[in-house]
């Protein structure tokens, strides 16, 4: 499988979707945030497997304990996957062209208090959208898209910063979840169902 573009990425993700087209939306805007902070308590509960150093220019600097990274890796390329996956739903439902790019975010230095704020910041903005978009049936999609281009721009910072390769991280989770859709297993709890 050759994905190209993140639209390709969302095809084959949209193969995996069981959620109804009437609640969509609104079930895709909160596992966006269920798998975020899936992927934040793996940096947080794994921190003795990264090293961070103070760094009198820029804050922290973030290295990997290189010791114990093929098990770091594998845990949070999964999470990753699985936040890719719910921003690829969240763009489907809102209908939205996918002109999200697959590319190398350019960083090194990337702190992990910084990011999750950020993230949850941009998360919870978001949120407040999607409540009005069903509450005030207020189309705000222009919006809803910046705060989505903004959250997949920390995610390849993430990716960056663990030198992962985006394209990688995406086709492994296309193979996770098309193995659990034929096991059956789609809906359910726990990352090794």
């Amino acid at each position: 499988m050759e994905l190209k573009t993140f639209s390709d990425y969302q095809k084959k993700a949209l193969e995996t979707n069981t959620y109804p087209d009437d609640k969509g939306l609104l079930l895709v805007a909160i596992g966006l945030g269920e798998e975020f902070g899936e992927l934040v308590e793996k940096l947080y509960q794994n921190r003795d497997l990264y090293i961070v150093t103070e760094n009198p220019i820029n804050g922290c600097h973030f290295q990997i304990n290189m010791d114990k990274k093929a098990e770091l890796i594998e845990l949070i390329k999964k999470e990753i996957g699985d936040v890719f996956w719910y921003l690829a739903m969240n763009i489907y439902y809102l209908n939205v062209e996918n002109d999200f790019i697959i590319c190398t975010a350019e960083t090194n230095n990337l702190d992990i208090d910084i990011f999750s704020y950020c993230f949850s910041g941009a998360y919870f903005k978001y949120l407040g959208l999607i409540k009005k978009r069903f509450r005030d049936n207020l189309k705000n999609d222009k919006k809803c898209k910046c705060f989505l281009k903004y959250l997949y721009a920390n995610l390849l910072a993430i990716c960056c910063l663990f030198n992962f390769n985006i394209k990688e991280v995406l086709e492994l989770n296309i193979k996770k979840l098309a193995d659990r859709k034929k096991r059956g297993k789609i809906q359910g709890n726990g990352d090794n169902r």
